[in-house]
């Protein structure tokens, strides 16, 4: 029996299992859906620069994920990463300590004074690196780069190499006797006693004991493993919550084509919608790897106050439906 299982090695999973299993005396079982790979192993086009080439790894999304994005709209594919580092190992990769507002916000309505800008910039300031760092950009991430000052804040980005939190997270921690780490095992539902959780049971029908466990499966996915382990309780499923995005086209001469992937450009546009810096573009050189010379500039809105619904079945974001 483990003393904690942890289901899901994404961007909360892989950091709680890391944390967990500094104490010796505990023995932690780390269960992944997708293919589990220490960093060294990592393909490259997950370590690669491009976020748009991450996705497209084979079996590193979720291939049965539709979603209905706002009211009218038909449902889609929603991406999600799969596999260890889960989105992390797959979104795109900037360094951006967010708004000031934001973190005082936290401390204002909900009491965390200790998440107040005030104690976390300290934080941010000894992990600062440049604004800007001296990369291979493509045109179009050169043009956002050079339109910088008045019209736009450019937001840190990285040099080259991506790194999931299975490589900044849980690789220091593989080496300990007393984690283990599984891929393949997408988890059903939660055993349950009573109002306690004593294990977990797989798809494939094997149960695990535990004397805890923890879930990580992430926004989708935790909520639809409580409601398949009979946990129906109000809020279960609700306030779902993503920032509404539109992607600009663009056909590049030819040129401007390139022939190897690119870190992705991001910045935050001084002329807002309603909140200082909540309009964010992100500037990239290749739409996808089977339509080159075509680059996109991606509009999102980054403060929104919609929320939708997971169900069994479904998924709502119900992006629009509030006016604020």
């Amino acid at each position: 029996m483990y003393d904690v299982v942890v289901v899901g090695a994404g961007s909360a999973g892989a950091i709680v299992a890391s944390r967990l299993s500094e104490r010796p005396e505990r023995r932690v079982l780390l269960l992944e859906a997708g293919p589990d790979h220490d960093a060294a192993h990592t393909p490259p086009s997950i370590a690669g620069p491009s976020f748009v080439h991450a996705m497209a790894e084979p079996g590193r999304l979720w291939d049965d994920l539709d979603a209905v994005r706002a009211s009218g709209q038909a449902p889609r594919r929603y991406a999600r990463g799969r596999g260890v580092g889960g989105s992390s190992a797959v979104n795109a990769m900037v360094a951006l300590p967010g708004e000031p507002d934001d973190y005082d916000e936290w401390a204002r309505n909900y009491q965390l004074t200790d998440w107040s800008w005030q104690h976390v910039a300290p934080w941010f300031q000894r992990v600062a690196v440049p604004r800007h760092r001296s990369a291979s950009h493509g045109a179009v991430a050169a043009a956002l780069v050079s339109v910088g000052g008045e019209a736009a804040e450019l937001t840190r980005f990285t040099d080259g190499r991506r790194a999931s939190v299975n490589d900044v997270y849980l690789e220091p921690a593989r080496s300990r006797a007393n984690l283990e780490v599984r891929g393949g095992s997408p988890v059903r539902r939660v055993v349950l006693e009573g109002t306690r959780a004593v294990g977990v049971e797989l798809d494939d029908g094997t149960v695990i004991d535990a004397g805890a466990v923890v879930l990580c499966a992430g926004a989708i996915h935790s909520p639809r493993v409580l409601l398949r382990s009979g946990v129906d309780l109000a809020g279960v499923g609700e306030g779902l919550q993503d920032h509404p995005s539109f992607p600009v086209t663009i056909r590049l001469h030819e040129h401007l084509w390139l022939d190897h992937a690119t870190p992705a450009v991001t910045a935050l546009l001084r002329r807002t919608y309603r909140r200082p810096n909540d309009l964010q573009v992100l500037a990239m050189d290749d739409a996808s790897p089977d339509m080159p010379g075509l680059g996109v500039l991606m509009v999102a809105a980054m403060k929104c106050t919609s929320r939708g619904v997971v169900t069994a079945d479904t998924i709502d974001f119900r992006m629009l439906s509030s006016a604020a």
